[in-house]
């Protein structure tokens, strides 16, 4: 029946075009017994693909366009005369291919390598010069292009940090690569650089008159839900009654002035002479708080968290004693932590102060918006992710619930639109809402919609900084950076990553080959190819120095692009001072990959769009929010909204105005 059908019964959809792969003068040659003198002959006479790639690059400008595995999309290999010739026409389903190098035949292994990278090159010479230096061997070349490990690449990297910078810049960059990188000898490099490093430290401190004074100020300026906060948790510190309430968690939508009160308690307690902890879930949240670093830094917790979870903080150790010393721990943004982290914490805490109390008798005060994002678990269901919720554990009922509902913003207009934003956060407007006119304009480019009114080609990245694309998905984002960064005037600067297998058996190299590994972007990673230019704004992925504010989600402007370092400054900086970001190793933690991937990239994104779980914890004077895939986890809408304060500063771009609003009601629910 299959036949009489004329069904198919095959179908090719692409040619693959093997790619020769080999050393000089060592391509393969297939021969009979007795006619091996005739098999090398003629062998001589014909071109392998290789070298006829580099014969092709000699005659014809236009293929110093393409990588040699492209070069089939737009040339063919004529066997007869054993040359690549210009394509008429075709090509889209052609996919050019190099057989897999095991990498104990190391030279043609790094041969390869290069291969995947190098444009226009005319003899295997090319291949081995680097920056107009001709190495002895492909290895050479590839460490000299820093696509190996080794610790070469952090010599590099401080090379051309110490020809630009100040000692304080270096410091701040030397512990970054100690702590980021797989550095072999680590001693070697402080004796190599420990001159350029030495000079006064800048290390911040508190000054007991200042913070006093700045209290003082804060305390007066406290509307009434905020003093009585304010007041509930003083009480909490210093009554020494055996039944005051020491947990609380503060609840107050965007505009109630959480940040505002939070920083009056802590500079009331410092001016005090008291040491207190402020922490939040994020990075980006943590700039918020004066002092502020993440909970998992100061507590040591685990990335992998499961219920039986501890944090890695040593008794008797200098961390121990400042927690153990600590008035109050602040934890912004808490309920996007998930509840492990809780646990681990509370564990802690009873075992520093030796007291079962629950969080071990301190004053906790967690503070956060349950209609935001909750924690992010990865591939689970409705049920699990509200489960991950502190308010479905039993420590909740422990805490006392604190509420700021006034908002301080003073125009009418920005009242309306806070009104409107608790609706969508609680769900009362229902599972889909239906946008003002004002935020659904018939333009719905998210470029034009957001940057139209800019000429981008000649404006200044200062004009820029408040202005962000929020996308669904992480593919849309980086789609969107790319077509912004193309408007930019200057040239673009491509940044290749290292990827590899952390792997002792060469066999997995075989099964997953590099450009498989350069193909992917798995969650909270840097692409593989980075666009970057001078002057465009990019994001940290990592909290590479959380006391200079360089956290997850921090956004800087470039000033410098180097091969080993990119230069930058920090949106929003009151200074001009610019920092070192380095090439670091990082592996993803919630890969579900077959094995440990490992990139060695920049940690940083073009930050022109981002996803709006990304955006939590920003504000921005003006966004798009890009809704052509509708929301999928509770509080995003929410969450995208919030990033500004009228509804004149958001516009979006959905197929029609009737747009999905994805709300839990038992995560809201006490």
């Amino acid at each position: 029946m299959w036949r009489l059908n004329e069904f198919k019964l095959s179908e090719k959809s692409h040619t693959i075009v093997r790619l020769a792969v080999h050393l000089p003068n060592q391509q393969a040659i297939v021969y009979q017994d007795g006619q091996e003198e005739e098999a090398v002959a003629r062998s001589a006479a014909r071109q392998t693909t290789l070298p006829a790639w580099f014969e092709l690059n000699k005659n014809d400008q236009d293929s110093h366009n393409y990588l040699y595995t492209d070069i089939p999309h737009y040339y063919t290999f004529n066997k007869s005369v054993m040359k690549w010739q210009k394509r008429q026409r075709g090509g889209e389903q052609v996919i050019g291919r190099m057989p897999v190098v095991n990498i104990q035949d190391s030279e043609r292994y790094y041969l390869r390598l290069l291969l995947l990278r190098k444009l226009g090159a005319v003899r295997f010479e090319d291949l081995k010069t680097v920056d107009g230096i001709m190495c002895n061997t492909f290895q050479q070349a590839c460490k000299m292009q820093g696509l190996l490990e080794g610790d070469q690449h952090w010599y590099d990297t401080l090379n051309e940090a110490v020809q630009t910078r100040a000692p304080f810049q270096l410091r701040l960059l030397f512990p970054m690569i100690c702590g980021f990188g797989e550095i072999n000898d680590i001693p070697e490099l402080w004796f190599r650089y420990k001159d350029a490093l030495n000079a006064l430290s800048n290390l911040p401190s508190f000054d007991i008159l200042v913070e006093q004074k700045k209290g003082q100020i804060n305390a007066q300026k406290l509307n009434d839900e905020q003093k009585l906060v304010f007041d509930i948790i003083l009480k909490a510190i210093y009554d020494n009654k055996e039944d005051t309430s020491r947990l609380f968690f503060l609840d107050g939508p965007s505009g109630t002035g959480k940040a505002f009160l939070y920083n009056t308690l802590l500079h009331t307690i410092r001016g005090k002479g008291h040491h207190l902890t402020p922490v939040a879930s994020t990075g980006i949240a943590a700039t918020v708080l004066n002092g502020g670093r993440t909970a998992h830094s100061v507590f040591k917790i685990p990335i992998v968290l499961n219920a039986t979870s501890t944090c890695n903080v040593k008794p008797n150790t200098q961390e121990a004693k400042l927690i153990g010393d600590t008035k109050l721990i602040i934890w912004d943004e808490a309920p996007m932590t998930h509840v492990h982290a809780f646990i681990a914490v509370d564990r802690l805490l009873k075992d520093l102060a030796n007291c079962s109390l629950p969080f071990g008798g301190k004053v906790i005060l967690l503070c956060g918006d349950f209609r935001q994002v909750l924690p992010v678990v990865l591939k689970s269901s409705r049920s699990l992710t509200v489960a991950s919720c502190l308010k479905k554990h039993n420590l909740w009922s422990k805490f006392i619930k604190l509420n700021l509902i006034k908002n301080m913003r003073a125009l009418e207009v920005e009242r309306k639109f806070s009104n409107w934003l608790l609706e969508i956060g609680e769900g009362k407007s229902g599972d889909n809402i239906m946008l003002p006119d004002i935020c659904y304009p018939s333009e719905q480019n998210p470029v034009q919609q957001l940057y139209g009114d800019l000429n981008l080609s000649t404006i200044m990245p200062e004009e820029l900084k408040g202005r962000a694309i929020l996308a669904v998905t992480n593919d849309a984002s980086i789609d969107i950076n790319n077509q912004v960064l193309a408007c930019l005037p200057g040239e673009t600067v491509v940044y290749e990553a290292v990827d590899d297998i952390a792997s002792d058996d060469p066999n997995d190299r075989l099964t997953f080959p590099v450009e498989f590994l350069n193909s992917l972007t798995p969650t909270g990673m840097p692409p593989y190819k980075l666009n970057s230019k001078p002057g465009c704004i990019i994001m940290l992925l990592r909290n590479l120095a959380p006391t200079k504010v360089l956290c997850n989600g921090t956004r800087l402007i470039v000033t410098k692009l180097q091969r080993n370092i990119i230069e930058a400054k920090r949106i929003g900086s009151a200074n001009s001072e610019t920092y070192f970001i380095p090439r670091i190793p990082l592996i993803p933690s919630d890969s579900n990959m077959p094995f440990k991937f490992k990139r060695k990239q920049f940690s940083v994104r073009l930050a022109y769009s981002m996803t709006i779980n990304k955006a939590q914890g920003q504000t921005f004077e003006k966004i798009c929010l890009m809704l052509n895939n509708p929301v999928f986890s509770h509080g995003q809408l929410y969450v995208g909204f919030s990033r500004v304060k009228s509804f004149d500063s958001v516009t979006v771009v959905a197929p029609s105005r009737k747009i999905v609003n994805c709300v839990y009601q038992e995560a809201l629910n006490d």
